[in-house]
């Protein structure tokens, strides 16, 4: 613990004045200097019990592998977001890094979806949801790439009937003190669209049903934030964030909005960062009493003029 120099002329001084005083009177005196100074280093220390996160997250990446060189606006590539990845994270303490969902293309592109997942492990994502996308070339697909990449995967409210896969219903995360529980859904109803007639194997729930039932079991447990991963859109969003107040954060896609400024609904703060990789979103929350006191968000643009990660390029470049 670090000393002022204030303190330490005021314990010499007393210590000058000891032989002019009564010994039971220094007692006092000492007594009170002490009590003083623990006191406030004790309300210093507390007025500063500040815990800061920053979160970074992108959805509906739609298979889009490298910057459009658009003449309007030419953002995106994953070769340059692992760039801005890498920048943050050597700049920033307590990073978590998320994507909501949609990363492979919409259409049956199964050479680009293969690519996009290796350089998605590349950039180490502390948790991937899966998204409707994702069964764009059929469920056996997706279960053979995600069982051959080492991705932090999570659903909590789909089930994978094959014997040897599964994924994680809900991921922990601590830092510092403070315990996060992160969740990720999609609409059931939407991977229909991609059956055409051969029925998946999965088992689906509904997502409301599911987050109340984790929520009552998860009483037990000591959590203080709580991070959902949406691929249901930005209005069945809000009325999640009506519904379940204990829900601190929904990244949220599917819908492909681009929130600047985070939305801030039933005390709940929702965010997406557009479509194509155009943008990573971030969130920055500081945390007082296990609870969020204050946050801010901005979209970080994906430019052309950053930098292309080696690694990331020589894969995406054929």
């Amino acid at each position: 613990m670090m000393v002022s120099l204030k303190y330490l002329k005021i314990w010499a001084g007393l210590l000058e004045i000891r032989n002019i005083l009564s010994e039971e009177i220094m007692k006092k005196i000492t007594s009170f200097v002490v009590g003083v100074f623990l006191l406030f280093n004790f309300v210093f220390a507390n007025a500063n019990d500040i815990t800061k996160i920053n979160i970074l997250y992108t959805q509906n990446t739609n298979g889009v592998l490298e910057n459009c060189h658009c003449p309007v606006l030419p953002l995106g590539g994953l070769e340059k977001r692992q760039t801005i990845l890498k920048e943050f994270r050597k700049s920033h303490s307590n990073v978590l890094f998320f994507d909501s969902g949609d990363f492979f293309s919409f259409r049956k592109d199964s050479a680009k979806n293969v690519k996009v997942i290796k350089a998605m492990q590349l950039m180490k994502y502390d948790a991937v949801n899966i998204g409707v996308q994702e069964f764009s070339t059929g469920e056996t697909f997706l279960i053979n790439q995600l069982q051959n990449n080492n991705i932090n995967v999570i659903s909590t409210n789909l089930k994978f009937k094959k014997a040897d896969f599964s994924v994680s219903k809900v991921i922990y995360k601590t830092i510092g003190n403070i315990k996060i529980a992160i969740l990720g859904i999609v609409d059931p109803n939407d991977i229909t669209y991609y059956e055409k007639g051969n029925k998946f194997q999965l088992k689906r729930y509904n997502p409301t049903d599911i987050i109340k039932k984790w929520h009552e079991i998860a009483n037990q447990d000591k959590f203080d934030i709580v991070i959902l991963l949406s691929n249901m859109g930005f209005e069945k969003d809000k009325e999640i964030a009506d519904k379940f107040n204990f829900i601190d954060i929904i990244i949220g896609g599917h819908t492909q909005n681009e929130f600047h400024n985070p939305k801030y609904i039933n005390n709940t703060i929702i965010t997406q960062s557009g479509k194509d990789g155009k943008y990573i979103g971030s969130l920055q929350i500081e945390i007082k009493d296990k609870k969020i006191d204050s946050y801010s968000g901005k979209l970080i643009p994906v430019k052309l003029g950053t930098k292309d990660d080696e690694e990331i390029l020589s894969i995406i470049k054929d």
